[in-house]
């Protein structure tokens, strides 16, 4: 927005989002704040242990009625944004899409029943993943924009849901080579005393990540 501040002064941004911290630690974050320009409203919603799949998802259906609770009374929004975390949120918006037209952007983060399968958690027969994947589907085929974090991951939304190439836009998260400095890079290199050719991973590591 700095440097678009003539056109980005004419937008109005509201994020709604829970009170509790990502890494689960009891503080509770205020229920509205202002950042930057940005209306900021917290939802409350019960804490949940991050290994608990079943508590997690509990939690996240709480927040999805929450949310669209608060939204269906707000003022008719220009366009929603909403991730796959938690996975049910998309309801929220395809229930606001139908009853007040409000347009949604889908920004995909994860495919939870793909990765359920991969993991071997679920067969890709189960009932529950072929109720997840007719969902996932209708998710995508009600928005108006699809976002991807990556050209691979916008080949597969196209060859496995049949999504059109000008549906899907690709987004890049996080940092670029370009952030990363020569200096930085020595500086680094010096405090840990690391030498000759070195390969360093910077992100997440998870139980879907494949190390190897």
């Amino acid at each position: 927005c700095r440097s678009l501040q003539d056109q980005c002064e004419e937008v109005q941004v509201e994020a709604s989002t829970s009170r509790n911290l990502y890494r689960g630690e009891a503080q509770r974050l205020a229920a509205r704040e202002n950042w930057g320009g940005i209306e900021i409203i917290r939802v409350r919603t019960p804490a949940t242990k991050r290994n608990s799949s079943r508590l997690r998802l509990l939690a996240g259906v709480y927040f999805t009625v929450a949310v669209f609770a608060r939204m269906a009374f707000r003022p008719r929004y220009d366009v929603l944004i909403v991730s796959t975390s938690p996975p049910m949120l998309p309801v929220a918006a395809m229930a606001l899409k139908t009853l007040r037209g409000t347009p949604y952007v889908f920004l995909i983060h994860d495919l939870y029943a793909e990765m359920a399968v991969a993991l071997g958690l679920k067969s890709p027969e189960s009932r529950s993943i072929k109720i997840s994947e007719k969902m996932q589907a209708a998710f995508f085929r009600r928005a108006s924009k699809v976002v991807a974090l990556g050209r691979c991951m916008k080949d597969h939304l196209t060859s496995e849901f049949e999504l059109t190439p000008d549906k899907v836009e690709v987004i890049t998260n996080w940092g670029t080579i370009e952030s990363v400095t020569d200096q930085a890079s020595s500086r680094f290199r010096r405090e840990n005393s690391l030498y000759g050719t070195v390969v360093m991973y910077a992100g997440n590591f998870g139980q879907f990540h494949n190390f190897d």
